[in-house]
């Protein structure tokens, strides 16, 4: 296999998602898993972990229910993933407000990402449309001494959690589980890398693609200035 893709949620997998899935078997040769119930972590835990002990391909990538992609986007983050342990592509929150990841420096002085569709570090990335390299999952484990718990009789190591975490920028804040697997990451010192040239779609009321994001900004910003102006 060359990679092994992981859908978790606490819902079913969109048609349309699967629809993707169903088109990259056309291109390569994978393993696709779901796993369903008990939040977010749970089976994110278990995706994760059915990967490192069930699975052999150097690759892992997670991919949410409700993720409009193409065999395209999977190619641009294998290939960043050659040089890179941890890569997330670009998409945009339900809403279409933001992206879906935190970037450097702080939250009090942020930083906007520049959309140039190259490779860029950002604090804390979001799982939707994310590739990691066994090696870091294996460090992880062995760095930070996970253990190998049992979540309704499968094996999971806890590489995302939920928690509460005082952020040496931000302060206090609750950091969601795939804010915290980025956390773990950096401990352990990887790099979380978000690629700009790849930007898959989000499914909301309507589906929120990053350019569309940038048209909504655009728009607020044209009626901000001109309500200044008056």
């Amino acid at each position: 296999m060359e990679f092994f893709v992981s859908t978790c949620a606490d819902q079913t997998v969109l048609r349309e998602t699967i629809n993707c899935i169903e088109r990259l078997k056309e291109h390569h040769d994978f393993k696709w898993t779901t796993h369903h119930g008990g939040g977010p972590c749970r089976p994110k835990n278990v995706g994760a972990t059915e990967f490192l002990l069930e699975d052999d391909s150097p690759y892992f990538i997670s991919i949410d229910r409700d993720i409009l992609f193409t065999p395209d986007d999977i190619d641009k983050l294998l290939g960043a993933l050659e040089t890179n342990e941890l890569v997330g592509g670009c998409y945009v929150v339900r809403d279409g407000s933001d992206l879906a990841c935190s970037s450097p420096p702080t939250k009090q002085t942020p930083s906007p990402i520049d959309l140039d569709g190259g490779l860029h570090e950002v604090k804390f990335m979001s799982t939707g449309f994310m590739g990691v390299r066994r090696e870091l999952f294996e460090r992880v484990i062995r760095e930070l001494e996970l253990p190998l718990l049992t979540i309704a009789k499968k094996p999971a190591y806890p590489f995302f959690e939920d928690r509460a975490y005082h952020d040496p920028d931000w302060g206090w804040m609750w950091l969601s589980e795939d804010y915290e697997f980025s956390r773990k990451a950096r401990l352990v010192g990887a790099i979380p890398m978000l690629h700009t040239g790849i930007r898959v779609g989000h499914i909301g009321t309507i589906t929120w693609t990053v350019d569309s994001m940038i048209a909504r900004r655009a728009v607020e910003a044209y009626f901000k200035a001109k309500a200044e102006a008056h």
